[in-house]
């Protein structure tokens, strides 16, 4: 069951293709399983687009 699931995230992400699947494993052997390995895919996938934004005032 948890392989379908990660199969389903894979596929919401667009990282079922090689190159997507090869950035994954790249990023893996990198950093790791963690947060970093995370920053490095979505780097590589969506380059200089925002990804998260702070609408809180100082």
């Amino acid at each position: 069951m948890r392989f379908v699931s990660l199969l389903a995230v894979l596929y919401k992400m667009k990282m079922l293709s090689p190159v997507g699947l090869y950035r994954l494993i790249v990023a893996i052997f990198q950093y790791g399983m963690n947060v970093m390995m995370l920053a490095k895919v979505a780097a590589s996938m969506y380059g200089q687009k925002v990804a998260v934004v702070d609408v809180r005032k100082p």
